[in-house]
């Protein structure tokens, strides 16, 4: 019985630090994922932050290119990358 226990709170102190060790810690940058490039949203002129992710960045000729909102990111997506570049150039 003593081992029983002993076996228990071993598994809840292993699951409990599993769960917690991703919780709080330092994020960094994936090395293949390019810096957002741009401070201002292709599509709507809106700001860009420097740490833009997930549905308000896309990779572009090897770029990163951030929005100022999703709904920008899908409309990005339907473009064709002539339309892409003359974007990126009005907002330089």
């Amino acid at each position: 019985m003593k081992c029983k226990s002993i076996l228990t709170l071993f598994i809840v102190f292993a699951v409990g630090t599993a769960i917690l060790s991703g919780c709080g810690g330092k994020k960094t940058a994936d090395p293949a994922t390019p810096a957002v490039a741009n401070t201002i949203c292709p599509i709507m002129g809106g700001n860009v932050t420097a740490n833009a992710s997930g549905e308000n960045y896309r990779v572009f000729q090897a770029k990163g290119v951030g929005f100022c909102c999703p709904g920008c990111s899908d409309k990005w997506d339907a473009l064709s990358d002539a339309e892409k570049v003359e974007k990126l150039k009005a907002i330089e």
